[in-house]
């Protein structure tokens, strides 16, 4: 078995042996300016916790689809008022807000089966949002409003193409 080694530094002030990427000692706590002469490679095993952009945006997308169902829970609760639930439909909104915080807070845990069960309804969902977006654009001669049908649609569309690619690159399954 091969082992891997660290190129080290020793403190300046108190000659303990650190990383070589180390930027303060963890014994005595001076800084190590960074005009310290380093090894050529002593950066080659540094860790880098820091999130990157796919990160960010699986977080955002997880947050946002959280809220969605939040807000769709809320108006099934009939805490927000909605048209769908005053004409009876309180009760569906209630199930799909529910699905959907379930839904993006396990994509936020990255619960495997739902990034599984997410991934699947992506599909379905932008099959369904573009058919629904091509309807709408077709409806521009025939109706007045068609924009609240064609934002929708592109909203959704939009949001689950990103699901799907995110969850395609950070995903556990």
């Amino acid at each position: 078995m091969q082992t891997k080694t660290v190129s080290t530094i020793n403190c300046p002030r108190c000659q303990q042996v650190l990383p070589g990427w180390s930027t303060a000692c963890q014994f005595c706590g001076s800084t190590i300016t960074a005009g310290y002469v380093r090894p050529t490679d002593a950066y080659k095993y540094k860790i880098d916790n820091r999130l990157g952009w796919k990160d960010i945006g699986y977080i955002a997308v997880s947050l946002i689809i959280a809220a969605q169902g939040a807000y769709l829970l809320l108006q099934g609760l009939k805490i927000v008022p909605s048209a769908i639930a005053l004409a009876g439909g309180d009760a569906y909104l209630g199930i799909v807000g529910a699905v959907d915080l379930l839904f993006g807070l396990g994509l936020l845990f990255h619960v495997g089966w739902i990034q599984f069960v997410m991934r699947l309804r992506c599909f379905l969902g932008l099959a369904h949002g573009s058919l629904s977006l091509v309807l709408g654009l077709m409806m521009f001669g025939y109706t007045r409003h068609p924009w609240p049908q064609v934002l929708s649609s592109l909203w959704t569309v939009v949001l689950l193409g990103f699901t799907l690619y995110f969850i395609n690159e950070l995903g556990d399954v």
